[in-house]
């Protein structure tokens, strides 16, 4: 079994094997499809298949990785394919990336699950480079990494935000087992992360320097330290890049090419190939590119596409050759005229292989009567390939996502099914003009899944595993015969091919596997039409069945046996009986599988494909594990295994067999296809109708959703048909309607109008369809039950879901969330709402009550035993006076909850406002109280009345605590509070009484709101009775309004919605957003409860007993309401109407007695109308005073709210406090520990690392002494005895011409090039075009010059030309030589690699002693951190944290507002801040400029004055020394002494010199006296007046400040009186303290200036003692 073709490439990145060689992993197999040739090689896996590879072309090596545990990596040989070495213990299961270095001897490999780290492999031993940091680890959103090509040490990681350098050390470290020294690596990183950019490739060029693909940019980064060179910005994003010797080809994510120059500092001034000038760019919108590449002698670049195809590029790669490029550029010249760009846009004729499968393949067909094949993958590709030429005819794309398909037995016709449900039929007779014949949607949007033709071709079925039902289509109508309605839905089906049946029968039999049963199904011939249905009955197509196994997915039939062969989920290969009893006479209530006959173990992972080639009788299985099973049906316990596909991508997705050739085509869900040769294939003579076309087909194909399903298809044919009958019979019925309607209708009206009582019949009675009626009725009926009942369900989940809601909320609350809102006013004051308490919270207060119960005991025990008083803490009063007033919880015993009684304070400030109403105005009309201290406007009476009060709250205070001081020591243990359990906030030493203090605080709190929720509750049965008050007064004012005929709005207090929490619980009708349906009978119901009331009420009227019950026990006397006064009137008379004139004297009379009594009646109206009023006034103040009262109560409540709410924030915050406390110390005992572990670990670290240093310098001094020992024999190396008559200086002057004088002789490195590149054996390393034929000429000339035999020619030319033997010793000689060289030349390899040996030995101790150093600081760090915790461990078990709760403070002097009234604001555009803000800093730059100049002049001229004093001096100096010398007088006396050299007239005026210099010393010592003196006064003035000087400024300070401070106090205490008194307790303390303040401050400020006068009094004292008694000396006092 071989592979015959691959036609594979599924848009993966490929790589570059050997010269036109690519190759890329499809399914289990590793592709080498050589391009030029056309031609493809294998590398098949005998695993699971490969993971991932790469090859180094210039070595001829390819490194693949394969798929399994503990994954193989193997090494080949290219274009041999020879295994040279297998690596294990590579990965444990994942190998993401390999690369290998330039020189081909280190691999890297880039490991994913479950190690996810980075590793580097020696190829030629095939180790592992070993070595502390060996391993890199793995990052996140990792992309590729790449050794560098002039650098096999060195590699880069790149990551999507991050580029990672890594250098490779050798590394030497001691071995822990044998403690020796092993040579290993280390590795050294260098991070360039980037947080804003993504990184999506990069490249190395001949420099060793980076060009990083950075979004729009392109950067070159130095290739030592990522440092940024140069960039260039890009049009679209960068994608991938191809390295040229000129150019650097960077491709976008657009498809264009920019050839741009490379890098090179020579260029940088150069404008014509300046770095990164684009020279040239070229468009390609074909396809999406994945990868692309130049080829080994770089002609042509291949890429790779998305969509599947290999385009081929024939660019060559440019060079910088001056000449080409001259007549480059004069081509271009013509070309182009001057106007044009730099950068020109090319045209590339490209070509193109593919496209290529790329998604899952899901059909694959053999045409037999031609050497083609068809593939359908899933993206509908439908793609058809000559067998025979291996090549690709034609290609075209449907509209959908095909599911399955077949072809006709006479290959003329295609069917695919889609995921829709549709059906596509293609007739594909001539396959250069393929046609869509017909689209047919069956199902409605569920996939189809299996179809197939019948073995004559007249028919196909149709089936879906979503759907009980298979279709059955005329292949030749293209007409739907009908569909057969199954039990269960359908697993696959299949036609029978065998001519053994167990039912026998002439038509077609259907197969059908469903779950636990074998449907044998004997379908209508192709020729069935049932015109009233499509569903085809049991008579018509009886159904047998057989039990089986569940879960079978696959079904082929047996052509020589008849035998069913199937498998499934369960992975076993099961043969059956064809079914053979009625499915209808089955117990289908019993679910157990029937026995197969035999039974094979299938695939290890579930199959996916199953076929039969009926002519080679073999069963052949597709599996996910990516193997092809094949079987002979005779013997289905042997197989043959194929390693075909991808088991990662879900393996084998379907399967074909020849009906032929011995070939098997195999497809996978990673898009692969391949041809398998069971043996040798010799093609056919067959006639060829097609040709080969390039250009993919277009088909007319409408899209699934636009295709009309079947049935609306067939009601349209239908209605189109029948549409003239239909026409005349809706006119005939139309007609006969109208008839039987208008006699209905005479009917109806006679009933009406014309027929007698009796015999009138009712509106019902008419129905003439009473079938019909009650049909309705009936339908109605039951469409009301369903609804009820779902309705039902529905309360019922609703109800469910409410219980649930409100047991977890509702009922989880000892006291719901209530609410008090003003009568008036907005104020809104909330309950607290109270959670129950759990079992375990009750069990665990009780626990901590009882032990608290029993410290208290014994604590009164011990206070009572004096002599055994045992001091457990130190009481908090003798620290703080009155700590509870400072320090929450300071001690057992209730704390003051409202630490402000605001009842007292509204009533004083009720009574000063009183005060200062009486006192505000005087006699003259000015205002009281402008003296100090802004109580005076109360006058004398008012303050004694203050202070009255003020000594009644202290008395009251102290009474109280004196009560409470008895009751303290009168209560029992037993009778404790809850506040009495609390510790001390000094007895908090332990965690224990810390956790206890907890649970007592929560039971507190919840005391504190219980005790809230009594006011609460006593407030709002406060609010419901003024409430009720304000209802009757209201009622009174709406008769009063009544009465005087008035409409005003009465005022309504403001509902509290909030009053009732259970409201939230009930449903008002209103809320329900539709009206209720009622039926007849409900309706019928409320209409006699209706009468009934009707009828109850008129009963009432007619006799009420109560009535006359009353005017009974009146005696007849009951009165009914008086109507109102103001609406009666006088009658006024007709004649009254006339003149006066016109009236009699009687008339008169009579009309002024009218006017009287009008008179009167209007007078008696007015005082009940105003009394009325005054009572409406009243009424309406009154419910004012009520609500304003209830508010101010309510804002009081609202206060002590506030008051409750600091105190439970307090108690929450202390609870919070010790919680943190118990958790910081346990936190410090687990990181303790851990700390105990981490040092030892650093010792033991610390320890070895001590040891291994010695080891390694030991090691060092060995291979000192090595390498001067290997330095000796180099250099002894050439003194040998004479043989042959050779002299050693000759032998050294060979050496020093053959193997130092010629590596410097450019004439002979041309030489050696040279021949380099004409030696056959180094032509597939170096190319002329490739970029890096330098480094690889560098890394041969190496490689030379590491063996001996590239010197012996240099060596004989030289023995030559010096003549050394005679020709009978010439050849002893030379061979003499050439061993002594040689011997000389191993001394110096050996001699070389041991000072690098020296070298790295070195490098290694150095950082093997900062490593050990930093792991001792390390250690130091964590015993310091250790050492704190012990400490602070120690100090939280005596550390006690109080809460310290501060009175509010009182501002004695306020402070000036920091920011003005945002009324007084303008607002200033900000341009203008900031012009402002640039001219202030200039000119303040200016101004410190010039002061820093005249800084300079000054020290300037200072030096200046000082060189002058100095030259004056000076000069005095020579002028004093000049005079003297004038001065001297030469007598004769002189003369001759000095002619005769007399000493004694020497002497003479020696002593006389003396004298004089004496009386002068002594004359300069009295000057000097006079002179200190005489500084030391003026010293003594100076520092006088600068004490002066200083006490007159602090005076002047302090004074500024008294008068400032005075001022603010008397505003303080004006604007302090203005706006409130002393309000309370508090106010009173603060006025009696602020009176004390103000009286020291004035007595203090009195003593102050007071002093301050005596001193300045004394101090002008003394200066005129000084100016009067000049001669006395001033004595000064400080």
């Amino acid at each position: 079994m071989s592979i015959y073709e691959s036609f594979s490439y599924n848009g993966s990145p490929f790589q570059l094997v050997f010269n036109d060689t690519i190759g890329f992993i499809q399914g289990s197999t590793l592709v080498l499809w050589d391009l030029a040739t056309d031609k493809k090689d294998y590398i098949h896996s005998q695993k699971n298949g490969f993971q991932s590879f790469v090859a180094h072309p210039k070595k001829g090596i390819i490194v693949v990785a394969e798929y399994s545990l503990n994954p193989k990596v193997f090494i080949y040989s290219y274009p041999q394919k020879k295994l040279l070495r297998t690596l294990e213990n590579v990965s444990e299961l994942e190998i993401i990336q390999m690369d290998i270095s330039f020189d081909g001897k280190k691999l890297l490999v880039v490991n994913g699950v479950p190690k996810f780290e980075i590793q580097v492999y020696d190829l030629e031993t095939g180790q592992r480079l070993q070595g502390t940091n060996s391993a890199i680890p793995l990052r996140n959103k990792f992309i590729k990494a790449q050794f560098s090509p002039s650098k096999d040490t060195t590699f880069c990681i790149l990551y999507e935000n991050n580029l990672v350098l890594c250098e490779i050390f050798p590394s030497y470290e001691v071995d822990q087992n044998s403690q020796g020294v092993l040579q290993n690596i280390r590795i050294d990183q260098t991070n360039k992360i980037s947080e804003k950019s993504t990184f999506k490739n990069f490249i190395w060029d001949e420099q060793n320097n980076i060009y990083l693909a950075d979004e729009y940019y392109v950067r070159y980064l130095n290739g030592t330290d990522l440092s940024e060179i140069m960039n260039k910005g890009c049009q679209y994003l960068a994608e991938y890049f191809v390295l040229t010797q000129k150019h650097l080809i960077i491709i976008l994510i657009n498809g264009k090419f920019e050839w741009v120059y490379k890098y090179d500092p020579a260029n940088l001034n150069e404008d014509e190939i300046k770095p990164f000038k684009q020279e040239k760019t070229y468009q390609f919108d074909d396809e999406k590119l994945v990868n692309i590449l130049y080829n080994q002698t770089y002609s042509k670049l291949y890429a790779g596409t998305k969509e599947g195809s290999i385009i081929i590029f024939p660019v060559e790669g440019e060079t910088f050759d001056i000449e080409e490029e001259e007549e480059q550029q004069d081509k271009e010249n013509e070309n182009h005229s001057e106007s044009d760009d730099d950068s020109r846009v090319i045209e590339i004729e490209t070509i193109k292989k593919g496209p290529y499968p790329s998604s899952p393949i899901v059909f694959i067909r053999e045409l037999e009567n031609q050497n083609v094949v068809i593939t359908v993958t899933q993206d509908s590709q439908i793609y058809f390939w000559d067998i025979e030429r291996k090549i690709q005819i034609c290609t075209f794309k449907l509209n959908c996502t095909i599911v399955c398909g077949d072809v006709h037995p006479n290959t003329k016709t295609l069917i695919l099914g889609s995921s829709s449900g549709v059906i596509r039929i293609l007739d594909i007779s001539n396959l250069n003009a393929i046609n869509l014949q017909k689209q047919i949607k069956i199902l409605k949007e569920k996939p189809i899944s299996n179809l197939r033709f019948n073995p004559d071709g007249s028919m196909f079925f149709v089936s879906s595993t979503e759907s009980k039902k298979i279709y059955l289509i005329n292949s030749t109508k293209l007409n739907i015969i009908g569909y057969i309605v199954l039990p269960t839905k359908v697993n696959t089906a299949c036609w029978n091919t065998s001519q053994k049946l167990v039912i026998p029968t002439h038509k077609n039999v259907l197969f059908v596997l469903l779950n636990y049963f074998l449907i044998s199904l004997i379908v209508p011939d192709a020729t069935y039409q049932n015109k009233d249905q499509l569903k085809i009955d049991n008579d018509v197509c009886p159904i047998y069945a057989r039990k089986i196994d569940p879960d079978m997915n696959h079904i082929a039939v047996n052509q020589v046996t008849g035998d069913i062969l199937m498998t499934g989920k369960d992975k076993i290969v099961k043969r059956y009986k064809q079914p053979e009893e009625l499915y209808a006479k089955m117990d289908t209530r019993i679910k157990v599988g029937g026995a197969p006959i035999e039974e094979q173990d299938g695939h290890p992972l579930p199959t996916n494909a199953m076929i039969i080639s009926d002519q080679f009788n073999l069963l052949i299985t597709g599996g996910q594990d990516g193997s092809i099973y094949l079987r002979n049906l005779e013997k289905l316990s042997e197989f043959q295994q194929i390693k075909s596909h991808n088991w990662k991508i879900n393996g084998v997705s379907t399967l074909d067999f020849s009906k032929k050739y011995k070939l098997l085509y195999s497809g996978g869900y990673d898009g692969s296809f391949f041809v398998w040769s069971l043996d040798k294939v010799s093609f056919q003579n067959v006639q060829k109708n097609y040709e080969i076309l390039i250009q993919e087909v277009n088909i007319k194909d409408l899209p699934d959703e636009k295709v009309m399903h079947y049935q609306k298809v067939l009601e349209e044919e239908l209605i189109k048909s029948k549409k003239e009958v239909n026409e005349q019979s809706k006119k005939v019925i139309e007609e006969g309607l109208k008839k039987i309607q208008n006699k209905l209708l005479e009917l109806l009206d006679h009933n009406k109008n014309e027929a007698e009582e009796l015999e009138k019949l009712e509106r019902d009675d008419f129905v003439i369809d009473i079938e019909t009626k009650n049909k309705i009725l009936d339908s109605g009926k039951q469409q009301r039950k369903q609804i009820k009942e779902t309705a039902k369900r529905e309360n019922l989940k609703q109800e469910i879901i409410h219980s649930k809601i409100k047991e977890k909320t509702w009922d989880q609350m000892a006291v719901q969330l209530k609410g008090i809102n003003g009568l008036k006013s907005k104020y809104l004051v909330y309950n607290y709402h109270i959670r129950k308490r759990t079992s375990d919270e009750e069990r665990k207060l009780k626990i901590v009550k009882d032990l608290r119960r029993i410290e208290i005991r014994e604590q009164k025990a011990r206070k009572e035993a004096k002599d055994q008083v045992l001091k457990e803490i130190i009481p908090v009063e003798d620290l703080i006076k009155k700590p509870e007033e400072y320090i929450i919880n300071s001690g057992p015993g209730k704390q003051k909850l409202v630490l402000i009684d605001y009842e007292k304070k509204e009533e004083v400030k009720d009574d000063k406002n009183k005060g200062a109403g009486a006192t505000q105005t005087g006699p003259a009309g000015q205002t009281a109280g402008q003296g100090f201290g802004g109580r005076a406007r109360h006058g004398a009476a008012q303050v004694k009345k203050e202070e009255k009060k003020v000594e009644e709250v202290h008395h009251e205070e102290k009474e109280k605590k004196e009560v409470e001081e008895k009751e303290e020591e009168k209560k029992d243990e037993d009778d404790l509070g809850e506040w009495d359990f609390l510790y001390g906030a000094f007895e908090l030493f332990t965690n224990n009484r810390k956790r206890n203090q907890i649970i007592i605080l929560q039971n507190i709190i919840f005391k504190i709101k219980e005790e809230f929720n009594k006011e609460f509750d006593k407030m709002m049965q406060q609010r419901q009775v003024q409430v009720d008050m304000i209802a009757e007064k209201n009622k009174r004012i709406q008769e009063i309004l009544h009465e005087l005929h008035k409409e005003e709005e009465i005022f309504e207090p403001n509902k509290n919605i909030l009053e009732n929490p259970e409201r939230v619980l009930e449903v008002d009708p209103s809320e329900i957003a539709f009206k209720k349906f009622l039926t007849r009978e409900e309706r019928e119901k409320i209409e006699r409860d209706r009468l009934k009331e009707e009828e109850r009420q008129r009963a009432l009227k007619q006799d009420d007993a109560g009535v006359r019950a009353l005017k009974d026990m009146m005696g007849g006397t009951l009165e009914e309401k008086k109507e109102n006064p103001l609406d009666e009137g006088l009658e006024m008379e007709e004649w009254m109407n006339k003149p006066l004139e016109e009236m009699n004297e009687e008339e008169r009379v009579r009309f002024k007695e009218y006017e009287v009594k009008k008179q009167r009646l209007e007078e008696e109206k007015e005082k009940i109308r105003k009394n009325l009023e005054n009572e409406l006034k009243k009424l309406k103040s009154d419910v004012n005073e009520i609500c304003q009262k209830f508010d101010e109560k309510l804002l009081l409540t609202f206060k002590r709210k506030l008051e409750f709410d600091y105190r439970v924030y307090e108690q929450e915050l202390y609870i919070v406090k010790l919680a943190q406390q118990v958790l910081k110390q346990q936190n410090i005992i687990i990181q303790l520990d851990q700390y105990d572990l981490t040092i030892s670990k650093l010792v033991d670290q610390v320890r070895k690392g001590q040891a291994n240093r010695e080891i390694l310098h030991e090691f060092k001094q060995e291979v000192d002494q090595n390498k001067n020992k290997l330095q000796d024999q180099y250099q002894n190396s050439l003194n040998v005895k004479l043989s042959y008559g050779v002299d050693p200086n000759k032998i050294r002057n060979i050496w020093v011409y053959a193997f130092e004088e010629q590596k410097k002789d450019e004439r002979k490195k041309k030489e050696i090039e040279d021949k380099i590149m004409n030696d056959p054996k180094y032509r597939n390393e170096l190319q002329k075009l490739d970029p890096f034929i330098e480094l690889n000429k560098k890394e041969i000339k190496k490689k030379l010059d590491g063996i001996f035999d590239s010197y012996v020619d240099d060596i004989r030319e030289k023995i030559t030309n010096m003549q050394m033997f005679e020709k009978q010793n010439e050849e002893h000689g030379v061979k003499f030589i050439k061993d002594v060289l040689q011997q000389r030349f191993q001394f110096k390899k050996e001699l070389d690699q041991s000072e690098i040996e020296f070298r790295d030995i070195n490098n290694s101790i150095t950082n093997f002693e900062n490593d050990l150093f930093a792991l001792q600081q390390k250690l130091k760090e964590q015993k310091s951190e250790q050492r704190a915790h012990i400490q602070a461990l120690k100090k939280g078990k005596s550390n006690i944290e109080l809460i310290i709760r501060f009175k509010q403070g009182f501002v004695e002097i306020p402070s000036d507002k920091p920011v003005p009234s945002i009324t007084d604001a303008i607002l200033i555009p900000r341009d203008e801040i900031d012009k402002k803000n640039k001219r202030i800093d200039q000119e303040g730059k200016k101004k410190i400029r010039l002061m820093e100049d005249i800084k300079n002049i000054k020290f300037e001229v200072a030096e200046a004055d000082y060189d002058l004093k100095k030259r004056e001096l000076n000069e005095q100096k020579v002028r004093c020394s000049t005079r003297e010398v004038q001065l001297l007088r030469v007598k004769k006396e002189m003369q001759v002494a000095l002619t005769k050299k007399d000493m004694r007239l020497n002497e003479s005026a020696l002593k006389n010199l003396q004298e004089q210099i004496e009386k002068v010393k002594q004359a300069t010592d009295k000057l000097v006296n006079i002179y200190e003196k005489k500084c030391k006064k003026i010293d003594e003035q100076i520092e006088f007046i600068r004490r002066e000087n200083e006490q007159l400024r602090a005076q002047g300070v302090s004074l500024r400040n008294t008068v400032q401070q005075e001022e603010k106090f008397s505003a303080t205490m004006f604007k302090k009186n203005q706006q409130q008194g002393a309000d309370d307790k508090t106010d009173f303390e603060a006025y009696d303290k602020f009176k004390q303040i103000m009286n020291n401050r004035q007595l203090f400020t009195r003593v102050k200036r007071q002093t301050e006068e005596i001193e300045l009094l004394r101090e002008e004292l003394g200066k005129l003692k000084a100016r009067t008694f000049a001669n006395f000396t001033a004595v000064q006092k400080y």
